[in-house]
């Protein structure tokens, strides 16, 4: 067993261990440094805003203006909501809502024709349902020539009404 002279534990094999330090094992089996001064710097205890104000290093007025935040980034007001609103995690419910939605007006694009190529399941299902269509055959998934996946199809023809 050997003892690790940066973290003081005993290791089998001290190779392997030494990855997780990033150090190559003859550099530390060869050291005799004091390590005293890094055994100060562990007592040291640095609290959560601490080390935020650190690395942050907050030098705005949390209560300045919105107006000046805008400015400063040159963004408008609807571009910062649309960006908070994009970065939300989104249950399941929600994002079936939502690509329910998105569906829904893919649908209005294809409602009115004799046949459509669907890559959207959602559509597919909603132009059978609402919109008296029929699949008639499924494509794919498959590999396009520059090696790149192209998405299932669905064939969707509308029924003729009798």
């Amino acid at each position: 067993m050997e003892i690790c002279t940066i973290c003081n534990k005993e290791f089998k094999n001290l190779g392997v261990h030494m990855r997780k330090h990033e150090t190559p094992v003859e550099e530390v089996l060869g050291a005799e440094e004091d390590f005293t001064e890094m055994e100060e710097a562990d007592s040291v205890k640095i609290t959560p805003k601490e080390i935020n104000s650190r690395i942050f290093k907050q030098d705005k007025d949390p209560k300045r203006p919105l107006s000046e935040f805008l400015d400063e980034y040159e963004i408008t007001e609807d571009e910062l909501v649309r960006l908070i609103k994009g970065s939300k995690v989104f249950s399941v419910k929600d994002k079936a809502k939502s690509d329910l939605e998105l569906a829904e007006v893919e649908v209005e694009k294809y409602k009115n024709e004799k046949l459509a190529f669907i890559t959207n399941l959602l559509v597919a299902d909603l132009l059978e349902k609402r919109y008296n269509f029929k699949c008639t055959e499924v494509k794919g998934p498959r590999i396009s020539s520059s090696g790149l996946s192209k998405p299932k199809i669905w064939v969707m023809v509308r029924k003729v009404q009798d």
